[in-house]
């Protein structure tokens, strides 16, 4: 398991990444994140 903290991003920041380049960032890391694991 691997957990990341975003400080300031609220609980469903990823539903807001269209208007937050912070949380943008976190739905881009997660995605790429999650294509790794799931390439193994």
């Amino acid at each position: 398991m691997e957990v990341t903290r975003y400080d300031g991003m609220v609980h469903g920041s990823f539903a807001v990444g269209a208007v937050s380049p912070a949380a943008q960032a976190g739905v881009d890391e997660s995605c790429a994140r999650s294509g790794e694991l799931l390439r193994c």
